[in-house]
């Protein structure tokens, strides 16, 4: 026999406003030269010389496990004003800053350039690479090699000062400011992976800015006040949920030495541990996790939010294109970076809409589509509509937080 399944109609959200235009884009910096009709020019000044002939564009951004923002260029060879063709020729190693519609969005070097000549074309592909590249390749030099009582923001600043980067946390994150009592570098291991391995016991991520500074941040940047609403100012759109890699509780465990200043001593400093659950799994799969660093109970804490978190963003990734790279609200998209956004799809989403933060932006050009903005999203918590996006006084759902377990809770 035969059963035909009919898919009811969805129920309208509690409102979906309709998406407003964003207005002029924000003035400029002096030292770019923008005409009228050049809300959506590409300009990358090297050597204090502008370019913006480009046949094609694509600047990209992403916060948490690489960081790094690169602006990928393509042209035939340029053909600015020019005293030489050798003062034109961009190559490795030229500092270099990028500019979208006017508005700084990269500064780094010039890392790639690849050209390739046919018979009646020469093209050429320039990739700049943000300053903070450099953390994903140097090494720690062992040079204090241990840091004693130091703050995350302390040690960080120190390694990354020695390729020419400086780092600043972002926002509110309560007990990163928390000393870490000793602290040593691993031979060969990466200025990046070091940090990385810092700041996932004080529950905190990382993404860099339009300077080349590293940004560490753990909440949100605040709600967008953009929507993304099926029908109306979404190109396309992919949305992927699993289940596969989600646990339904996590515990992470450590130890830490005793220490004579604070009386600690055997079950207390062997025994620290935080659990958190996770919302959206209702199956038993629980998981232990050992921490990477010696941990009391606030450091097993914060380390399990940030592996939780990681968890949560296995269960859900979106993807959506929408034209332009002016959001509504009249910011790029890449500067809303971790921030969080409502998007209303009932072909995409079991419940219709969803609040998702900004974990991705791809600023793009090129004569076949245009100028479009691709957002990748990740969701704030473990469960596809059972909590509410946004809470009644406005703000976003918060994920779960762990419980310091054991007797030497701080």
């Amino acid at each position: 026999m035969a059963v035909t399944i009919i898919d009811p109609l969805p129920p309208q959200p509690p409102a979906t406003p309709s998406v407003p235009q964003p207005v002029s884009p924000p003035s400029p910096p002096a030292n770019v030269t923008v005409t009228p009709q050049s809300a959506f020019i590409a300009t990358v000044i090297v050597n204090g010389v502008e370019y913006t002939n480009w046949e094609s564009v694509q600047m990209e951004a992403d916060a948490g496990q690489y960081p790094i923002r690169t602006m990928t260029l393509v042209t035939a060879e340029m053909n600015q004003p020019f005293d030489s063709w050798t003062s034109m020729k961009l190559a490795p190693n030229d500092l270099a800053q990028g500019y979208l519609a006017g508005i700084q969005v990269i500064n780094g070097i010039v890392a790639v350039r690849q050209a390739s000549i046919e018979a009646n074309r020469h093209l050429v592909q320039i990739v700049v690479m943000s300053s903070t590249q450099g953390l994903q390749v140097s090494t720690v030099d062992g040079n204090p090699g241990q840091y004693v009582n130091a703050t995350l923001e302390q040690i960080v600043n120190s390694v990354c000062s020695k390729v020419g980067v400086s780092f600043s946390l972002d926002g509110s994150a309560s007990g990163a400011d928390k000393p870490f009592p000793r602290v040593s570098e691993h031979a060969g291991e990466t200025r990046f992976n070091f940090i990385d391995r810092l700041c996932q016991m004080r529950d905190v991520w990382l993404r860099d800015d339009e300077f080349g500074t590293l940004i560490g941040f753990r909440d949100s940047s605040g709600t967008s006040g953009a929507l993304l609403v099926e029908g109306q100012n979404i190109i396309s759109g992919r949305v992927i949920m699993r289940n596969d890699y989600a646990v339904s509780q996590l515990t992470s465990v450590g130890q830490h030495p005793g220490e004579q200043s604070d009386n600690a001593a055997g079950d207390e400093t062997r025994d620290s541990s935080a659990t958190v659950t996770n919302p959206g799994m209702p199956f038993p799969r629980p998981a232990v996790v050992p921490t990477p660093e010696p941990a009391d109970s606030q450091d097993a804490a914060m380390f399990a939010n940030h592996a939780m978190t990681e968890n949560l963003f296995s269960m859900l990734e979106a993807e959506f294109v929408v034209p332009g790279w002016f959001a509504p609200t009249n910011q790029l998209w890449i500067d809303m970076l971790t921030n969080d956004i409502q998007v209303y799809s009932p072909s995409l989403f079991p419940d219709n809409y969803m609040t998702l933060r900004i974990m991705g932006v791809v600023h793009s050009q090129d004569s076949q589509r245009g100028s479009t903005t691709t957002i990748r999203l990740k969701q704030l918590v473990g469960s596809w509509g059972s909590y509410p996006p946004i809470q009644s006084d406005g703000t976003p759902s918060v994920p779960p937080q762990a419980q310091p377990n054991g007797d030497d809770v701080q």
